[in-house]
């Protein structure tokens, strides 16, 4: 297991010692976490990106670009969905109704 070095930030953020952890840039790090965010809130839509990143980690350094790219793309077609059936219905989405016509039409 790698050690973490306490001294080098002993009053900074603590993502700062999760980087070096990890081994990542602070945008690396910040998309991850959006991407985990998502999976965490839609698992059906976006778990599967999570796994992406952990089988590509276990090479050495992280390439989340290509994950980065697929989530955005997920992302816009879930609003493109969310705001068409807002208009459609002329009231808020339940997120259930947001799931069901998410996964009808775009999966």
């Amino acid at each position: 297991m790698r050690k973490l070095d306490r001294k080098k930030y002993p009053n900074g953020r603590s993502f700062d010692t999760i980087r070096e952890f990890v081994n990542c840039s602070e945008p690396t790090y910040n998309k991850m976490r959006a991407i985990c965010k998502a999976s965490k809130e839609y698992p059906e839509i976006f778990g599967h990106l999570v796994l992406k990143i952990d089988m590509q980690n276990r090479y050495g350094r992280c390439k989340i670009e290509p994950v980065w790219r697929e989530f955005k793309k997920i992302q816009n077609k879930l609003l493109v969905t969310l705001y068409n059936l807002e208009v459609k219905l002329g009231r808020e989405v339940t997120k259930k109704e947001l799931l069901d016509n998410f996964t009808e039409s775009w999966l």
